[in-house]
Order: structure tokens, then C-alpha cells, then sequence
């Protein structure tokens, strides 16, 4: 085995315990915007109502990267709707692959049928996609 294959195997610095806050990170992260390098996400109604909220709250603008990053993204690299991101960012961490902290950490949920969002043309061209998760959800659920 590879010493980078070794490295990507450790679990956390120390070899402790990984420590999900359950709310919205781990209590390490230093919101470095790793996580925001993808602009289609699985997501669920209510994450997606959470969002708009909060972007509304905020007046945050997104920014188009023309779908190469998350519009949500601040121009400084932070999450500017850290407080309403979805699971899927939430449960992102910079040194430990995603399956091994679902492993860690047995009382998170991943529902395996979330659709998926185009983040860019949900918030920068403003087509809408909850409606299409939303039906999507309710055929999966009957």
C-alpha cells in the first residue's frame, strides 16, 4: 500500500474518534470550501425550502461559476447559507472519505433515494427544481 493510500486511510489526526456536532460540521472544520466543488447535490424538499429561506434572510446573492462550483459559495471561499446547507455538505470532511464517516457515525441517516439538484439552475437562472424533488419524493414514499 501507498504511502498516500495510507495517509487517505487515517481517520482523523490523532486516530480518534470522528466527532459529527450533529447540527451542521465537525468541530474541526475550517470552512476551507472544499466542499463546495460540486454544483449538483442530493437534496430533499425541506433542505431545499431551508436554503431559500436563509438565502432570503441573508439576501445572498449566488454567484454563477457556470456550474463548476456551488453558486453558494462566497467570493472568500465560505458557504454564505452555512447555517441552511444540505446534509450532504454538512456530512463533508477534508481528510475522511464520506462512507467511512456514515461508518463512524451510525445514528446519520442517508436516504438512498434523493433526487438531484442542479444548484446553478436552482438559485443563479431561477428554473425551479423543487417541484420536480418534491414529485419525485412523494413517488419514491408511495
Amino acid at each position: 500500500m501507498s504511502s498516500i493510500r495510507k495517509r487517505a486511510m487515517k481517520i482523523t489526526p490523532n486516530d480518534e474518534p470522528l466527532r459529527f456536532d450533529g447540527d451542521n460540521s465537525y468541530p474541526d472544520c475550517t470552512c476551507c470550501g472544499q466542499c463546495c466543488g460540486l454544483n449538483v447535490l442530493a437534496i430533499t424538499p425541506e433542505e431545499l425550502d431551508a436554503m431559500h429561506e436563509c438565502i432570503e434572510r441573508k439576501h445572498v446573492r449566488p454567484i454563477d461559476r457556470k456550474g463548476e462550483r456551488c453558486p453558494l459559495q462566497s467570493p472568500e471561499g465560505g458557504c454564505m447559507i452555512w447555517e441552511a446547507r444540505p446534509q450532504v455538505c454538512r456530512l463533508f470532511n477534508c481528510h475522511v472519505p464520506r462512507i467511512e464517516i456514515l461508518k463512524q457515525n451510525p445514528s446519520i441517516v442517508v436516504p438512498e433515494d434523493i433526487p438531484l439538484l442542479d444548484l446553478t439552475e436552482e438559485f443563479v437562472r431561477g428554473r425551479s427544481g423543487y417541484e420536480a424533488i418534491a414529485r419525485l419524493m412523494r413517488a419514491a414514499a408511495s
